[in-house]
C-alpha cells in the first residue's frame, strides 16, 4: 500500500477503490470525480498518481493523448509478465504473504501448463486452508470480521480475557493474530493458542478504538518481535562483498525501516534498520552469518556476541 507524506491511509484506500471500480480505464490527474473523492486539486492528484505508480506493482503509466495517465492491471497479468521475462519471484511471495490464495492457485496452473522449472512447498494459502478448519482460526477470523471480543487461552495456561482481535498476519513462515488487550497490542502465534472462547462482552468494539494499532501494523510492524509503543533504535549493519548485492541501493528491502547508507571501497554495503528490541533484528543477522556484521550500536553488538558465545 502506498505510504507517503501526501497521502493518508484513507486516501490510499479511496484511490485503490477508484482504480478497481474503473478497471481497464486510463485515469489522469484531471479526473474530477477522483479529485472530489480525495479532496485534492489537479496538481495534488498528479503527485499522488506518480507515487502510486512508483510504489504499486500493478499501477502503470500510459499515454492518454498528450496527458500522462495511469491504469490498474490485474495482478495475474503482472505475474505472467514477470514470469515470462524471468524477473525475480519475490513479488509472488509478497502476494502470497498478503493472503491471495486464488491468485497463487491460478499462477501454479500457469506454472504447470508452461512446464516451468519451479516448485513451491508450504505456501501460505495451504496453511490458510488447513487453519480454516480449526475452531481457533475460525473464531479469530469471525471476531475480526465482526469486531467482537474474545478470550484467548495459550498453551501453558496463560490467558487473555476480553481482547479485541484485529488482524491475522503471516510472518516469518508462521500465522499470528494481533489483538488489543486493554491498551496493549499483543501478537501471538496461532499454533500456540489452545482455545478461543466468546467473551462476556457482547457488544462489538468500535473501529476507532483499534485504528491506531491497525495503522502501526500497516506502517511499522516488521516481524513478530516488533513492539508497539516502544521507541525505535537504529542498527547499522554491514554486508560483506559476497552478499552486498542483496542489500544494495534499490534492492528489495528485508525490513520496512531498512535504509541504504553507503557502499564501501571493497564492495561491502552499509545499511540501517530500526528495531524496538534486539530480537527484532538479531535472528536476521544470524541467518546471514558470518557475512553480516553489526557496526552500531555497541549495546546491540554485545547482546549479539553474548548469544553466539552461549551457543558455542
Amino acid at each position: 500500500m502506498v505510504q507517503s507524506g501526501m497521502m493518508s491511509i484513507e486516501k490510499t484506500l479511496k484511490l485503490l477503490t477508484y482504480f478497481h471500480k474503473n478497471q481497464g480505464r486510463a485515469i489522469d490527474s484531471y479526473d474530477e470525480e477522483l479529485q472530489s473523492s480525495l479532496e485534492v486539486d489537479q496538481r495534488q492528484l498528479s503527485r499522488i498518481l506518480e507515487v502510486a505508480e512508483r510504489e504499486l506493482e500493478n499501477i502503470i503509466s500510459v499515454k492518454k493523448g498528450r496527458r500522462k495517465a495511469y491504469k490498474l492491471i490485474e495482478p495475474m497479468e503482472v505475474l505472467k509478465e514477470a514470469y515470462a521475462n524471468d524477473i525475480s519471484l519475490s513479488m509472488l511471495f509478497e502476494m502470497a504473504k498478503e493472503g491471495m490464495p486464488e491468485l497463487i492457485e491460478e499462477w501454479e496452473g500457469v506454472n504447470r501448463k508452461e512446464s516451468k522449472p519451479y516448485s513451491f512447498f508450504n505456501m501460505p494459502y495451504e496453511d490458510i486452508k488447513n487453519l480454516e478448519d480449526s475452531p481457533v482460526f475460525k473464531s479469530l477470523k469471525n471476531a475480526i470480521e465482526r469486531r467482537e471480543y474474545r478470550n484467548i487461552h495459550l498453551h501453558g495456561g496463560k490467558s487473555f480475557p476480553n481482547v479485541k482481535p484485529i488482524r491475522l498476519i503471516f510472518s516469518e513462515g508462521n500465522w499470528y493474530v494481533a489483538y488489543v488487550d486493554e491498551e496493549e497490542l499483543r501478537v501471538s502465534r496461532i499454533s500456540f493458542i489452545r482455545e478461543v472462547r466468546y467473551s462476556k462482552i457482547v457488544q462489538n468494539y468500535k473501529p476507532s478504538t483499534v485504528s491506531k494499532y491497525l495503522i502501526w501494523l500497516e506502517e511499522s510492524f516488521q516481524n513478530p518481535f516488533s513492539r508497539y509503543g516502544v521507541p525505535a533504535q537504529t542498527a547499522v549493519l554491514k554486508a560483506a562483498p559476497n552478499i552486498a548485492h542483496y542489500f544494495d541501493k534499490g534492492m528489495k528491502r528485508f525490513f520496512k525501516s531498512q535504509r541504504f547508507v553507503r557502499k564501501e571501497e571493497d564492495g561491502s554495503v552499509v545499511f540501517s534498520v530500526e528495531y524496538t528490541q534486539p530480537m527484532e533484528v538479531l535472528p536476521f543477522v544470524r541467518r546471514w552469518l558470518p557475512d553480516l556484521s553489526i557496526l552500531e550500536p555497541k549495546e546491540l553488538k554485545k547482546v549479539h556476541i553474548k548469544i553466539l558465545q552461549d551457543a558455542l
